[in-house]
């Protein structure tokens, strides 16, 4: 799935190299799955910095406010909340 998702940034003129946070025309990043926790070189599950990110989670809790994150075990409802 990693490997599509790059392709499919790649594709809209996505490059790797240089500044990490400079602008870019996609990012696509897997935030959390069903089954709970995932760790490789290349990838994380849950995405390490989603708690903190309203722009992430606003969008998460409308969806499913009541998914937990398996790491702290709240809900995707209260995470929105802390970071509003």
């Amino acid at each position: 799935m990693l490997a599509l998702l790059q392709e499919m940034e790649r594709e809209y003129g996505r490059r790797r190299s240089g500044a990490p946070w400079r602008r870019r025309q996609l990012d696509i990043d897997i935030i959390l799955w069903s089954g709970g926790e995932w760790s490789s070189p290349d990838l994380a599950i849950p995405h390490p910095l989603f708690r903190g990110r309203g722009f992430v989670l606003q969008p998460a809790a409308a969806i499913a406010p009541d998914w937990r994150d398996p790491v702290t075990g709240l809900t995707l409802r209260q995470l929105a909340a802390r970071a509003s």
